[in-house]
């Protein structure tokens, strides 16, 4: 516009603006209006590269990390002094990077803002504690901890989110989740007054389905009572984490009631996903009882309703539950053709995907009968 007068100021203002877009930061039009400051004469300053960094580390899908990294850079060479402020968004930037988390980067700028004389604040040890979460090979809890007691010593109280940040890390420990030491957690920021919230509420029933042997899945449901009595609304990562709950009960996954949380999950406007649609299969495949593999066939021709494309996974457990549902019908001495007839009843009416896929899961149940689609 002709009336505003292009400024630092009035750059900075647009780009923070752009780092602060819902659903994620407008990250690539931040970086066009540094590019456009530049060339007609306006230095950066401070909080021109704060913005731009913050803006890196919002971006939908995950941060980017590296041209965050090298606004840090530049900054410094242009003698400027990163603040508080700075250094946090960086690490934070750092713990959100899309491939799994750049934590040792995080732990080395933690250890040079401090070593250059600022201090630290709730949400720095958070954002650090954040990021030992997403570390491949399981998450770096011993250190989340560390600094958990660290921020405790030095008078920070934590807060939702560093709670959160340090279920999340019991939850992906290698091997099994550390779920009694997230319990503890969970227990003790409710006793100060922290409220949990569907984050919170969700990394904790992961932590619950992700135990060593098989998962508490009565723990978890029990949470799930506990939130919506608090008033907490589920979201999809809760649904989820219920439904792996059950998948990996011991003794058999109590499907019917997985499939009483698909609708209600549906009822309550939550759109599934892969994730979803894969581990109900799952659970159908695990079913106690027995296989049910007419469900999951459902579940696999709604998936094209909501526009779900099915990957490798999906099609592996169809198929294991395609061949445990043969297998029962051959031990109880039945005719496997109302199987045999409602897969080709799914195919003939486009509802299986793929005709690969489709004559794939055909030939697993013809197996059963000593037949093959080539002698058909």
């Amino acid at each position: 516009n002709k009336g505003i007068e292009r400024t630092t100021i009035t750059y900075n203002a647009v780009t923070g603006a752009m780092g602060k877009a819902a659903g994620g930061s407008q990250w690539e039009r931040a970086l066009t209006l540094y590019d456009e400051m530049k060339e007609m004469g306006i230095e950066p300053n401070m909080h021109t590269y704060t913005s731009l960094i913050s803006a890196m580390e919002k971006a939908a899908g995950g941060s980017r990390w590296g041209i965050a990294l090298a606004f840090f850079h530049e900054m410094k060479r242009s003698g400027m002094r990163p603040d508080l402020v700075t250094y946090t968004a960086l690490i934070e930037a750092m713990g959100k990077a899309p491939e799994g988390s750049q934590w040792e980067r995080a732990l080395q700028l933690f250890d040079e803002m401090k070593g250059s004389g600022i201090q630290p604040i709730t949400r720095t040890y958070s954002a650090l504690i954040g990021a030992m979460v997403r570390v491949e090979g399981g998450s770096q809890w011993e250190l989340a901890v560390e600094l958990y007691v660290e921020m405790k010593e030095k008078g920070f109280e934590p807060d939702l989110f560093t709670y959160t940040a340090l279920i999340s890390a019991m939850e992906k420990v290698a091997g099994g989740s550390d779920w009694k030491r997230a319990l503890g957690f969970f227990e003790e920021m409710k006793e100060k007054g922290v409220h949990p919230d569907e984050v919170t509420y969700s990394a904790l029933i992961s932590a619950l389905n992700s135990a060593a042997g098989c998962s508490e899945w009565t723990k978890a449901f029990d949470l799930f009572t506990e939130m919506e009595e608090r008033g907490v609304e589920p979201d999809k990562g809760t649904y989820r984490a219920l439904v792996r709950a059950l998948e990996k009960a011991e003794g058999g996954c109590w499907w019917e009631r997985a499939v009483e949380l698909f609708d209600q999950m549906k009822g309550r406007g939550v759109e599934p996903d892969l994730i979803m649609f894969n581990a109900l299969i799952g659970v159908m495949e695990k079913a106690e009882g027995g296989c049910q593999w007419r469900v999951a066939l459902e579940l696999f021709h709604e998936m094209d309703e909501w526009g779900v494309q099915p990957n490798t996974a999906t099609y592996k457990a169809l198929e294991n539950a395609i061949k445990k549902g043969a297998a029962k019908q051959r031990e109880a001495g039945s005719d496997l053709d109302p199987l045999l007839q409602y897969l080709e009843e799914m195919r003939i009416q486009g509802q299986l995907h793929s005709a690969i896929h489709a004559a794939l899961l055909l030939q697993t149940a013809m197996r059963g009968q000593g037949k093959n689609l080539a002698d058909e």
